[in-house]
């Protein structure tokens, strides 16, 4: 419960945040998540959204001019979102501000803050690997745990 707490405590802050230009909820979390080039299926992935959702939210930050499509050069099928200079400059402020924060609210010390980040990342895997079907680079589902 208390991790529920914080994380809603922090998503208040984060949403709070002054950005130019404003960014929707789902907009400042998928910029918040990648500063490489993803394919887009991955980024709604992480972002616990439909492929769809994805696609539409990228369309949203490249009218914005925060991020822009590619063709992977391995796969000409897959698109890859990439982040624009004003992007990663938000991505940048998003993060900056998100730690000062959370280190604020947690009063953890930092090598606290980095296994406590660690064992999160772990059940994070774990509890996607579970709850959504793996995609493989076609789009197709692939159901199963692992």
């Amino acid at each position: 419960m208390s991790l529920h707490s914080l994380y809603s405590r922090m998503q208040g802050f984060v949403e709070k945040a002054k950005i130019e230009p404003p960014l929707s909820r789902m907009e400042r979390q998928e910029i918040g998540i990648f500063e490489h080039p993803q394919p887009l299926h991955f980024i709604a992935r992480q972002v616990a959204a439909l492929r769809s959702s994805g696609t539409a939210i990228a369309a949203s930050l490249e009218e914005k001019g925060l991020a822009g499509r590619r063709r992977a050069s391995r796969d000409g099928e897959v698109w890859l979102l990439g982040l624009t200079d004003a992007g990663h400059n938000t991505h940048e402020h998003l993060i900056e501000r998100f730690s000062k924060l959370f280190r604020q609210e947690v009063r953890l010390t930092r090598a606290e803050i980095v296994s406590l980040a660690s064992m999160l990342s772990r059940l994070d895997t774990s509890a996607r690997e579970i709850a959504l079907p793996r995609i493989d680079l076609k789009g197709e589902a692939q159901h199963g745990t692992g």
